[in-house]
């Protein structure tokens, strides 16, 4: 398989030099044997397995934290066991536990059930994991406590509290009760969130009879996200617990996160992600257009973004096709092992969304193999006399006041555009240059393999902005006029701060204005008026 479904928020085993893991010592007792392990299944109801290896670097990373948890586990009432085994020595625990190629694992294990926790760079979240293992529901017997219940922290964006109201308590294995204490245990690894029941026939009496937003009625599902309106699932009319809770548990468009990753993966539905920059001051514009968008097609499609600077998730966006660093930029995200990245570099609208959408749901996307990164030598060529810059260099030579900027974001990668206007930027470029205003740069960057400023919107490329000397603040003036070099060298003379004016041809160095006027007196009137429309300044003040 090509690409995982979901996106995976575990690290990386990192191989290399070995480690020295303290002979497991942080934990209960370490696994011998088989044997060993059987006989622990059956001994215990319930115990955190930890799954390392001496081998594994991140493994001995990690073994501080692990330090912490056994420490928790200590306070707890009753006890509960921490188990460990060393992979390097033990491989037989692959025949009782797949996914054993990435490590470390941390599972909890109850009733012979294997419970993998997804995030283990954090010790509240093992525990609070472990916690829901154990007791997945917790019950709501008094008004105070269904008000606790529901209260959000204030620090916790991530709230999320789901109350089942029970007034028959069938007990029977397939009645909605267990197929909602069934989903709470699935939902484990789902941060931030709690799952209560409430079977108090005369509090559920009582509290319906005073109108409460929770109990609307007898046998019902509550459901509440921070500043939101609670939900209701009527059982009377949908027993389908798991379905609601995890459809109503997201919004139309979330950022894909650790604490949430569990959901979205309990839906089972192809992603469209949409990777931006976290701190770019347009983020908001693309996650508004894409929230319109998903409100056509989210029966059956999630819409999600994150963040497509973060170094780890840049891995995760090249696994899905997308393998520059132009952002925003768009995929699918699908349960086959289908490549079917959005084009980029192209503009990213909200009807070109929609009509990548449709292509999709269609079965009209090709699907697409990674391609590696490679410099266009033909590009290089054509941009010779135009000087890069870096996003290191950015601050620096872009927006330092007392310089007039004008630069191209362009792509050395599969883009067409960006080639077809070489020629012409790169004469702007080089005719600055022989001009030598000291106070006017030209510079180009190569969206392809450069992260672009938190303060630019770039959603397509290639596209031109002028950076004035002492107005460095977006929004920056953009160049939209034809793909020639007099308008251009005209459109940075009329909004540079610091003022010179460009000679009659711009665009023609000294040798070439003589020959320039004897051509164009051999023409006639019609052909002259043409071949000024094109070159002379009186054609070109915008």
């Amino acid at each position: 398989m090509v690409i995982l479904y979901f996106i995976t928020f575990l690290p990386f085993v990192l191989a290399g030099s070995n480690c020295t893991l303290p002979n497991f010592s942080v934990g209960d007792f370490n696994i011998t044997s088989e044997q060993h392990f059987k006989d622990t299944m059956k001994q215990e109801e319930i115990f955190l397995l930890g799954i390392s290896a001496k081998w594994c670097t991140h493994c001995c990373q990690i073994e501080p934290i692990y330090a912490e948890v056994f420490e928790a586990l200590e306070k707890l009432t009753p006890k509960i066991k921490f188990v460990r085994i060393d992979m390097s020595k033990h491989n037989f625990i692959k025949k009782h536990i797949p996914g054993t190629d990435q490590l470390p694992l941390l599972y909890v294990i109850k009733k012979g059930k294997f419970y993998r926790h997804e995030d283990l760079m954090k010790v509240e979240n093992i525990v609070s994991f472990l916690d829901k293992i154990y007791m997945p529901v917790s019950t709501i017997n008094s008004e105070d406590e269904l008000e606790a219940f529901f209260e959000a922290p204030r620090e916790n964006k991530n709230f999320l509290r789901v109350l089942g109201i029970f007034y028959e308590n069938d007990d029977s294995e397939d009645s909605p009760l267990k197929e909602y204490e069934k989903t709470a245990i699935s939902l484990a690894n789902w941060i931030g969130s709690k799952m209560g029941i409430l079977t108090n026939k005369t509090l559920i009496k009582e509290l319906k009879a005073k109108g409460s937003d929770v109990v609307r009625c007898y046998n019902c599902l509550a459901l509440k996200k921070k500043d939101a309106n609670i939900k209701i699932l009527d059982l009377e009319i949908s027993q389908n617990i798991k379905e609601w809770i995890t459809t109503a548990g997201v919004g139309i468009v979330e950022e894909l996160t650790g604490y949430n990753f569990q959901v979205y993966k309990e839906i089972a539905l192809p992603m469209l992600v949409m990777f931006l920059d976290k701190h770019n001051v347009n983020q908001d514009y693309y996650i508004n257009i894409l929230t319109k968008v998903a409100r056509d097609f989210d029966e059956g499609i999630k819409f999600v973004w994150m963040d497509g600077t973060d170094p780890m998730i840049k891995q995760r966006k090249k696994k899905l096709g997308l393998v520059t660093e132009i952002l925003p930029s768009m995929a699918f995200n699908v349960l086959d092992d289908r490549i079917l990245p959005y084009k980029e570099g192209q503009p990213i609208t909200e009807s070109s969304i929609r009509l990548f959408v449709s292509d999709f749901i269609e079965n009209r996307l090709a699907s697409k193999n990674i391609a590696d990164i490679r410099p266009n030598p033909e590009l290089e060529s054509k941009y010779s006399d135009t000087p890069i810059v870096t996003m290191d260099e950015f601050e620096e030579k872009v927006l330092s006041e007392g310089t007039d900027v004008l630069l191209l974001l362009y792509s050395s990668y599969q883009n067409e555009d960006s080639l077809n206007l070489a020629p012409y930027f790169n004469k702007v470029a080089k005719r600055f240059k022989e001009l030598n205003y000291p106070h006017v740069k030209v510079y180009r960057m190569d969206t392809a393999t450069q992260t672009v400023h938190k303060n630019v919107k770039i959603d397509h490329v290639p596209i031109i902005y002028l950076f004035p000397a002492y107005h460095k603040n977006p929004p920056y003036v953009q160049y939209t006029n034809e793909a020639k070099v007099p308008p251009m060298m005209f459109f940075v003379e009329k909004y540079v701060d610091i003022k010179f004016q460009l000679p009659e041809l711009p665009h023609l160095s000294p040798d070439q204005i003589g020959p320039y006027w004897e051509q164009k007196a051999q023409l006639s009137p019609e052909k002259q008026e043409r071949v000024a429309a094109h070159n002379e300044r009186r054609n070109w003040d915008l």
